[in-house]
């Protein structure tokens, strides 16, 4: 389509490509380098490179786990044709590959089989380097209620996993450390950015296809002392409720979401009785199915917990901003409340003292109570 003036006139065209020579190929210099295998040294002047013979017998997936904290040193990696992409070592996992060899920045670098140069080089001489290359392809398989406890040593490198999921698979993950921070990155089966921190925390996503998730949790470059890392995943999908009836909530830790459906036959009024926690470090909603908002609060905001539903089909999903040992909570239906008459004396044997109970009674209007 061209444009002329403020008008749009479509055009056909056709065109050819003919190859007329094929480049020479440009060898890759210097010691090999294996995939999970950490190189280190000191650069000499600035602008010289350290280089590193790449082989890869199959198409990889891989990142560059940079374990440097220096913003001077560079790394780039070249196939015979020329650039492939170039990364400051010391930026996190959640940070893009500047690619040379097509439009698009990625997340990762998808390498066909072959050989490749890999080179570091910095502005400033004298440039310490440390850095290896991550085969994601080849990371250990998470599975779902199988909590994984790895040591991160070095204290800035890499920890690598997989997650298998379906479409639509909402997957839960809770990732801790006993001290510093590292961050963490997923990335998609084609290579997109899902989510990303820079603290390990609890979470969840949605897979919009099916395939192997990474997970990266990456040592700050500045960190030295290695670490102890749990990461623990569980099932996100929303768990069936029943009415008046005790549910467990898992929320293990900071920005841990629990999730549970339920339907209405009817138009009702419910209570959600947080039972024994009373915090401002959690929060609940409930949502139709749309996805709109029509009650919510703090547990520790007693006012927000009675409000009405019409029939329909509902989620409670439940939050926190810390972790929580498991906790049971009540949703009460006031319409099945135990009738009372006036001037009758009630006696009523709590299970735990902060229970809410609800009772009916008939009055008519103008009755003073």
């Amino acid at each position: 389509m061209r444009s002329v003036g403020s008008a749009a006139d479509e055009v056909s065209f056709a065109f050819a490509m003919h190859q007329t020579d094929t480049l020479p190929g440009v060898a890759p210099t210097g010691p090999a380098l294996a995939l999970g295998t950490a190189a280190t040294g000191t650069l000499g002047d600035a602008g010289v490179a350290q280089e590193y013979t790449l082989t890869l017998d199959s198409p990889r997936r891989i990142v560059i786990d940079g374990q440097t904290n220096l913003n001077a040193v560079n790394i780039t990696i070249d196939d015979a044709l020329g650039r492939v992409a170039t990364r400051r070592i010391n930026l996190d996992p959640g940070s893009v590959y500047d690619r040379g060899d097509r439009q698009n920045n990625t997340h990762v670098l998808d390498l066909p089989a072959g050989q490749y140069r890999v080179a570091v080089s910095s502005t400033s001489a004298g440039s310490p380097f440390a850095f290896q290359l991550v085969d994601l392809d080849a990371a250990p398989l998470l599975e779902i209620g199988a909590p994984v406890t790895t040591q991160l040593d070095p204290a800035s490198g890499m920890l690598a996993y997989r997650i298998n999921a379906s479409a639509d698979q909402v997957v839960a993950y809770d990732l801790t450390t006993d001290g510093d921070f590292q961050y963490y990155t997923v990335i998609a089966p084609d290579g997109r950015l899902v989510t990303q921190g820079s603290s390990l925390t609890s979470g969840q996503f949605i897979a919009d296809a099916p395939g192997d998730y990474a997970l990266l949790i990456d040592g700050r470059a500045g960190n030295t002392v290695p670490r102890s890392v749990a990461v623990t995943l569980r099932d996100g999908a929303p768990s069936a409720l029943t009415l008046d009836s005790v549910q467990t909530a898992l929320l293990p830790g900071p920005q841990a979401i629990d999730s549970f459906t339920f339907s209405l036959g009817a138009e009702k009024t419910l209570v959600f009785d947080t039972r024994v926690i009373n915090t401002n470090q959690a929060s609940w909603s409930v949502t139709d199915a749309r996805g709109a908002t029509l009650a919510s609060g703090r547990f520790d905001y007693p006012d927000a917990r009675d409000f009405r539903l019409p029939a329909g089909n509902y989620t409670l999903t439940l939050s926190s901003t810390m972790a929580f040992d498991p906790f049971d909570f009540v949703l009460r239906d006031t319409s099945v409340g135990a009738m009372i008459d006036f001037d009758t004396p009630v006696e009523v044997s709590e299970e735990v003292a902060t229970d809410r109970r609800a009772f009916r009674f008939q009055g008519a209007a103008g009755d003073d109570i």
